[in-house]
């Protein structure tokens, strides 16, 4: 029994599961698939920091469309909060694209921070306008199935 190790775009790893060449894959937004586990290894924050003017004008709704994805739905604004902690306004929103192994849907959700608490003003790149640094957040998590209600989805609570 040997190892190999290969690299390439995850849907053509996941085809290569499919068709039997490869057992085991380190996939980037898997699509779920009859008989395969699909287990995360890590969850990881990474955050965008930069000037406002740049920072405020590169949302999901303009840049994921640009990757050929179409928004389902109008972005909405939310508001999420843990115990002991001031809550945050984020936006969210559906995003779908058909890829070879299928539909792909993805709930994103994104905000901006001048360093005081997590916003989503209509406008950010006004009112963060006098702000020395921005920063943004994105939380992405793949939706299978039916998306429903957001306030079904996980990443809402």
């Amino acid at each position: 029994m040997f190892l190999k190790v290969a690299a390439g775009f995850s849907v053509y790893i996941q085809e290569w599961m499919a068709r039997g060449r490869v057992e085991l894959a380190c996939l980037h937004n898997p699509v779920p698939q009859p008989g395969c586990v699909i287990t995360p290894l890590a969850r990881e924050e990474v955050f965008l920091v930069g000037k406002p003017a740049r920072m405020s004008v590169h949302r999901p709704e303009h840049c994921y469309q640009a990757a050929g994805y179409t928004m389902a739905e109008a972005p909405a604004k939310v508001t999420v909060g843990a115990e002991g902690a001031e809550p945050a306004e984020l936006f969210t929103g559906l995003f779908s694209r058909e890829e070879a192994s299928g539909p792909s849907q993805l709930r994103i959700f994104w905000s901006f921070s001048s360093g005081d608490r997590w916003e989503a003003p209509s406008s950010p790149r006004s009112y963060f306008a006098r702000q020395p640094c921005l920063y943004k957040l994105y939380v992405i998590h793949t939706v299978t199935g039916s998306p429903g209600t957001l306030g079904d989805d996980p990443g809402a609570r």
